[in-house]
């Protein structure tokens, strides 16, 4: 069993990191968020109407991020969002280390992608859609 002081851990740096960032990079909306149930984090950008991939399917955007990307919609601006998640194997998240708590192999060999990782990641998405 994994100690408490891991799961302890993990939730005070989720308050203090918060639930959501949202911010301009280039040009572009961007927002971290924290997803409700597992507690992961998800990095988004808007692409504005005209963008050479707006309404193109996430799986035909080449561009290397965390996981690869797996989410495009057109959202209520009409805007083109595409995002990733931080939900994979070797991603550490609250659910996964309740979920798991008696696998100390996971958790040793899981990473939590904190609120900065996944702004960094969103930054790195933007830089490659020019």
């Amino acid at each position: 069993m994994l100690p408490n002081t891991m799961l302890l851990d993990l939730i005070q740096t989720m308050i203090k990191e918060g639930s959501e960032e949202s911010f301009e990079y280039r040009g572009y909306k961007c927002q971290a968020l924290r997803m409700g149930r597992l507690h992961h984090i998800n990095g988004y950008v808007e692409l504005p109407v005209g963008h050479k991939y707006h309404g193109m399917n996430y799986d035909n955007i080449p561009v290397d991020v965390h996981g690869g990307l797996t989410y495009s919609r057109l959202d209520e601006n009409g805007s083109w969002k595409i995002g990733f998640d931080t939900a994979h194997y070797g991603d550490l998240s609250l659910h996964n280390l309740i979920l798991f708590r008696d696998d100390s192999f996971f958790a040793e060999e899981s990473t939590y992608r904190t609120m900065k990782y996944v702004v960094e990641e969103i930054k790195k998405l933007v830089d490659q859609l020019d």
